[in-house]
């Protein structure tokens, strides 16, 4: 409901800065997503790895067959062991994203009408 006050429908053009804090504010949600998926890559990339070995050192085993499963299962046990770890940090981005649609909605607001 704030969100009518703080950027009410209208024609008039949004505000210049606000499209700058749009672009800072996407950096955030870009960098803390790649942060929250590098323990689930390197699992997956130390299983490729595993597999690539397990393939050069017995050429007749089948990659599609073995590997498929042995991927799957590391990345399910990988998020099984990482989320336990995640609710306090999805919970202090979820707070801070409350406070950065705000912030935004005040900055692409229009000055002087």
């Amino acid at each position: 409901m704030r969100s009518f006050e703080w950027l009410p429908v209208s024609t008039a053009v949004v505000d210049a800065g606000g499209w700058g804090f749009l672009a800072r504010a996407g950096v955030t949600v870009f960098s803390a997503g790649l942060l929250l998926s590098l323990p689930i890559i390197a699992i997956l990339l130390i299983a490729n790895i595993a597999l690539g070995v397990l393939t050069r050192a017995a050429p007749q085993l089948n990659l599609f067959a073995v590997g498929f499963p042995i991927t799957l299962t590391a990345g399910f046990i990988g998020v099984l062991l990482v989320m336990t770890n995640f609710a306090p940090v999805l919970q202090s981005l979820f707070e801070r994203s409350f406070d950065t649609i705000a912030l935004l909605l005040e900055a692409l607001a229009p000055r002087g009408g």
